[in-house]
């Protein structure tokens, strides 16, 4: 579970904090909604975040993925040397990731949140 709260809205941006588990003893992270880009971005992940790294089924299916789209385009295919430098470093912060898509549904949805919690 993490919980969020909106602590700064300005005319372009909106800045969000989370805290996973709700623990407010260690610093929280940031995520930025940008108005104007229409973007939802994490700024600092929190303090007790956790980083899980992809799986190499993941990482295949993000490089066939990606191939996919240049072939439509028509481009060549990548060389597996820079596929592989790009999903490197892929995966997801367990805390991070509820909590962004919980403040991008609410702000493309037109209601962004004053403060929420996800699983």
């Amino acid at each position: 579970m993490v919980t969020f709260e909106l602590v700064e809205n300005t005319g372009d941006t909106l800045r969000y904090e989370y805290y996973p588990e709700d623990d407010r003893s260690a610093a929280p992270g940031v995520i930025v909604v940008d108005k104007t880009r229409m973007a939802v971005d994490m700024r600092k992940p929190a303090e007790n975040d956790i980083f899980r790294p992809a799986s190499d089924e993941e990482k295949a299916a993000m490089q066939a993925g990606l191939n996919a789209m240049r072939e439509k385009r028509g481009d060549p295919p990548l060389p597996q040397e820079i596929l592989d430098s790009m999903t490197r470093a892929a995966g997801k912060y367990v805390y991070l990731d509820p909590a962004m898509q919980a403040i991008a549904n609410a702000f493309y949805g037109g209601q962004p949140l004053e403060s929420g919690r996800a699983d």
